[in-house]
């Protein structure tokens, strides 16, 4: 890839994980866009992302989650506009505590981004008491590119005056980026749909960490 191109494209670290350790590094340079307008979204506790769409033909505002490896729907919107759910398949999913949940009920759906001609076909697990209309799943943001190269879907919105914190990550994630937690190194899952930093119990115990109650 020529410098110039890159130059031109969105650093993917930036948008995960609101930074990137390459951008100053003398030994490995990173070659892609590093906007700092960007960056400080990423911590601005005041708004939220959105992706604005159209699922069936009906407009719908999608929320970003590479911490789901699915992609979820609001049952309350599934009855809403009277959409038929298919409850043949139940699967199985894992937590981020490690407990397991079942979806019994889905529904195909065909989503296309706001401006855009291209529809595409999806089976969206159906969530009561869902948060949000649409979920999008980490599988589908990578495969439309809508984190790296199509970033202007990423619009923002603004969070209503009570912030509560919210923990989005659905399934067994497979995706990892490497960094240093108090100078050890660690694998880390990015969350764009979790407001709050995680780490297990066992490996905070494990690395003599103080905990706090309460």
């Amino acid at each position: 890839m020529c410098v110039l191109k890159a130059k031109n494209t969105l650093c993917r670290n930036v948008v995960i994980d609101g930074h990137c350790r390459y951008e100053y590094d003398p030994h490995r340079a990173c070659p892609y866009a590093h906007p700092q307008k960007l960056v400080e979204l990423q911590h601005d506790i005041e708004h939220e992302w959105e992706i604005k769409g159209v699922s069936n033909g009906i407009s719908v505002q999608a929320f970003p989650d590479t911490g789901s490896d699915m992609n979820i729907v609001s049952k309350d919107w599934v009855d809403r506009h009277g959409l038929d759910i298919d409850s043949s398949s139940p699967c199985t999913v894992q937590l981020p505590n490690n407990k397991t949940t079942q979806f019994s009920r889905r529904v195909s759906l065909h989503f296309r981004f706001e401006g855009d001609i291209v529809a595409h076909h999806r089976v969206f697990q159906v969530l009561s008491n869902c948060s949000r209309d649409l979920i999008l799943g980490r599988d589908f943001l990578t495969f439309t590119e809508t984190l790296t190269r199509s970033t202007h879907r990423l619009v923002k919105r603004a969070c209503s005056t009570i912030k509560v914190n919210h923990l989005m990550s659905v399934g067994h994630s497979t995706h990892r980026i490497q960094g240093s937690l108090n100078g050890q190194t660690v694998n880390a899952i990015p969350d764009t749909g979790s407001d709050v930093m995680l780490t297990s119990r066992s490996y905070a115990e494990k690395r003599g960490f103080d905990i706090k109650i309460g």
